[in-house]
């Protein structure tokens, strides 16, 4: 079918994907979510189908990493934060009881963003 289509339609430049679907309920919330969809489903049936949800699962874990570290107790000794490796442990730990993967460069993120970590640290530990 692609050879077929050669890769563009006739109304547009953009080039034609063509895939098949695992879940196929996802598949067609997707296709439909602009509005712009050809079907032979009845209305009752789409209704059945549903919406596109743009929450992705990346963004939503993203979303539970950034409240755990709010949760964080800073421990401040002589006016200075310096408990970087009991902030990473605590995040490190956060991963494990979520079965999830550690990525150093979202550890990174959150602990600068939480003012864990210095723009000069980082700086040191990206380029030097």
């Amino acid at each position: 079918m692609r050879n077929r289509w050669n890769g563009k339609t006739s109304k547009t430049d953009q080039p034609v994907s063509l895939t098949s679907a695992k879940k196929i309920k996802s598949l067609a919330k997707y296709t439909t979510k602009d509005g712009q969809f050809t079907t032979n489903l009845t209305n009752d049936e789409m209704k059945l189908i549903g919406k596109w949800s743009p929450k992705v699962k990346a963004a939503e874990w993203s979303e539970l990493l950034d409240e755990h570290a709010k949760k964080y107790s800073v421990q401040i000794h002589d006016n200075y934060v310096i408990d970087i490796k009991g902030f990473l442990s605590y995040m490190l730990d956060f991963y494990r009881s979520n079965h999830k993967r550690p990525s150093r460069a979202t550890l990174q993120y959150i602990a600068w963003k939480h003012g864990y970590m210095s723009n000069s640290y980082l700086i040191d530990k990206w380029f030097l």
